[in-house]
């Protein structure tokens, strides 16, 4: 399976990003997900925008070097994830007999659109308040740089 997957840069602005894991296993379900209809494993059809994978499995694939060694996030963190996920309305699960059939919901607009176009409309009022929050640290970091002149 080749192909590309679009990431504008604006994916380090959605608040996703700042999730570790969840955002780890995303990309991951982004990236394997099928792009055409009809296609058949292990004897499941698949539709375009899903992937079907066992939690073992998924534990591995998102398995990372730290230092010499090689780590894994447990079983109960990618569920975590994947409850993160589906609670944010990007995934759904079902369970089948070979393994979790993940589908994206709306993967084709995060493809032509882009993250925060897409994002910001499911994280709208947080990031309204990310914002202020921002504006206000701003403006406390002048404060303390005004502060220190007059010393």
């Amino acid at each position: 399976m080749c192909g590309w997957v679009k990431l504008n840069r604006d994916v380090i602005e959605v608040d996703l990003w700042n999730e570790i894991v969840p955002f780890r296993l995303y990309l991951l379900l982004l990236t394997r997900a099928t792009r055409e209809d009809g296609r058949m494993v292990s004897g499941v059809p698949l539709k375009r925008g899903q992937y079907i994978r066992a939690y073992s499995k998924l534990v591995e694939d998102l398995g990372y070097r730290e230092g010499r060694g090689e780590k894994q996030y447990s079983k109960s963190t990618i569920k975590r994830s994947v409850d993160k996920l589906v609670k944010k309305r990007l995934i759904t699960v079902e369970e089948t007999n070979v393994g979790s059939l993940f589908t994206l919901i709306n993967c084709e607009e995060i493809q032509t659109k882009g993250f925060v176009d897409f994002f910001a409309l499911l994280f709208a009022e947080r990031r309204k308040n990310h914002l202020k929050t921002r504006t206000i640290r701003r403006w406390n970091k002048i404060k303390k740089e005004r502060r220190k002149r007059k010393r």
